[in-house]
C-alpha cells in the first residue's frame, strides 16, 4: 500500500517490541509465572500442575478483530506453543506422556476487512506453526497435526463478533485496531462510527479506533474475557475521553487492569511510517 491507502485503512505494521508490550500485560506475563509455579511444583514432586496448566493453554481462544497481516495473533501464537513446548519437556523428563490434542491454529481467530491481508496473515500463521513444529522436533517430542486458523474477510463493526466465537472465559481479545483520526475518515469508516455509537450519542470527534473498544466491551459482557489493544493515545486525552470512556465505564462496567504509558510507536514501514511522522500509540485494555 502507498501512505495514502495505509492512512485511510489504519494499516500499520506494529513491531515485536509494541507486541511484546500488549500481549505480557494481557496474558503473557501471567501464564510464564504459572509455569515457574507448575515447574516448580513438579522438582518437588508436588500436585499435577503442568497437566492442568497445559489444559488451561488449550482451552484458550485469540481474537484478533482487525487482524491485518496477523502480525500480533502470530506472535501470541508462537509464545503459546513455547510455553506448552517448555511444559511438556519437563512432563516427558518425568516419564509423563501427553498424547491429547495439543495448542494448535485451531484455537487463533481473525476478522480482517482486506482479503489480500487475511490470506497474508493466514500464511504467517502457518509458516510460525511449521517455525513451532521445528522446535518440538529438536526437543525430542512428537509433532501433531496443526489444523487451521478461523480467519473472517469481514468488515469486524458490521456484525456479533459471537457469531465467528462466542464470547468465554478462555477468549483473549487482542490486537492493533486502526486508528483513523476523524479528519481521515472515509464516509465508510463515519457510518462505521455512527452505527457503533447510536445509542451513546455524537462520536464525530473520536478516532476510528474508539469503535473497537466499545465493540470489544459489548463483546465481552457477562464473561471474564480479557481484551487489550495497541491505539493511538487521543483516546486517553482531551474531547475524546467524555466520549469513549462513560460509555465503557458507565454502560458496560469495564475495567482497566494495565496500560503503557505513552511510547514511540516503532514502525517497520518504509521511512519510519508513522514514527517519522510524529505519531505515537498507548497499549490499553
Amino acid at each position: 500500500m502507498d501512505a495514502r491507502e495505509r492512512r485511510q485503512l489504519g494499516a500499520h505494521y506494529t513491531s515485536e517490541r509494541d507486541i511484546a508490550k500488549l500481549l505480557g500485560g494481557l496474558f503473557l506475563d501471567e501464564l510464564r509465572e504459572r509455569l515457574e509455579v507448575a515447574l516448580a511444583d513438579r522438582s518437588e514432586g508436588r500436585g499435577a500442575g503442568l497437566r492442568e496448566y497445559v489444559g488451561g493453554l488449550r482451552r484458550l481462544r485469540l481474537l484478533d478483530p482487525a487482524c491485518g497481516r496477523g502480525d500480533v495473533l502470530i506472535a501470541a501464537y508462537r509464545e503459546l506453543r513455547r510455553l506448552e513446548l517448555r511444559a511438556l519437556v519437563a512432563m516427558a523428563a518425568a516419564g509423563e506422556g501427553d498424547d491429547s490434542p495439543g495448542v494448535d491454529l485451531g484455537q487463533v481467530y481473525g476478522i480482517e476487512i482486506d482479503a489480500s491481508s487475511a490470506q497474508a496473515a493466514e500464511l504467517g500463521l502457518l509458516r510460525v506453526d511449521q517455525e513451532c513444529e521445528l522446535e518440538w522436533a529438536q526437543a525430542g517430542l512428537r509433532g501433531r497435526a496443526s489444523g487451521a486458523p478461523r480467519l473472517r474477510v469481514a468488515n469486524a463493526l458490521q456484525f456479533d463478533w459471537s457469531e465467528w466465537l462466542p464470547a468465554g472465559d478462555d477468549v483473549l481479545v487482542l490486537g492493533n485496531p486502526p486508528y483513523v483520526g476523524k479528519h481521515y475518515q472515509t464516509p465508510a469508516q463515519k457510518a462505521d462510527m455512527a452505527a457503533v455509537f447510536a445509542a451513546f450519542g455524537n462520536a464525530g470527534d473520536l478516532d476510528y479506533v474508539a469503535c473497537w473498544f466499545v465493540a470489544a466491551a459489548r463483546y465481552v459482557q457477562g464473561t471474564r474475557a480479557r481484551c487489550a489493544f495497541v491505539a493511538t493515545n487521543s483516546v486517553t486525552q482531551g474531547e475524546q475521553v467524555p466520549l469513549l470512556w462513560r460509555v465503557l465505564f458507565g454502560v458496560f462496567a469495564i475495567k482497566i487492569h494495565f496500560a503503557h504509558r505513552t511510547f514511540k510507536w516503532m514502525s517497520g514501514e518504509r521511512g519510519g511510517g508513522a514514527c517519522a511522522r510524529g505519531d505515537r500509540r498507548l497499549c490499553r485494555v
